[in-house]
């Protein structure tokens, strides 16, 4: 039986694209950053680094997650959160009885690294566009 030749380099399965190679080194060094920042904030000795405005999340995630609703007090009907999806979604974690700290570094990493797959599908003639692209991402 003879292989069938493929003219489009798309269409050939198992090939090794150098690109991947480098999509894959963007993907574990944001990881990485992430991580190095966490340990300069000093998160891992000393949680006082968290911004105000993450700390009102969780508490509005804690408090949804055991059924208070979503407020920050109980009672008071206010919207005080400037991210109501994240504070859903990091409800979840909450219900799970996960730090909510260690939640959102994960939840955070996931999202990074999906926004790189994003930049990168989204540049994919242009090698130059793609580095250039997760590099301004990558840029603090």
């Amino acid at each position: 039986m003879k292989e069938k030749k493929h003219s489009n380099p798309k269409e050939a399965v198992g090939k090794w694209n150098p690109r991947t190679t480098i999509l894959i080194a963007i993907i574990i060094l944001t990881v990485v950053i992430r991580f190095f920042n966490l340990f300069h904030q000093g998160f891992v000795a000393d949680r006082a680094n968290f911004s105000d405005d993450a700390l009102i999340t969780f508490r509005y995630s804690l408090n949804l997650s055991q059924g208070k609703g979503f407020v920050y007090n109980p009672g008071e009907r206010i919207i005080g959160t400037t991210t109501p999806l994240y504070t859903t979604l990091m409800a979840v974690p909450a219900l799970l009885g996960v730090d909510l700290m260690w939640a959102s570094f994960v939840v955070n990493a996931i999202a990074d690294i999906l926004v790189i797959v994003l930049i990168w599908r989204m540049g994919q003639e242009n090698l130059f566009v793609q580095l250039l692209s997760v590099i301004l991402y990558l840029s603090p």
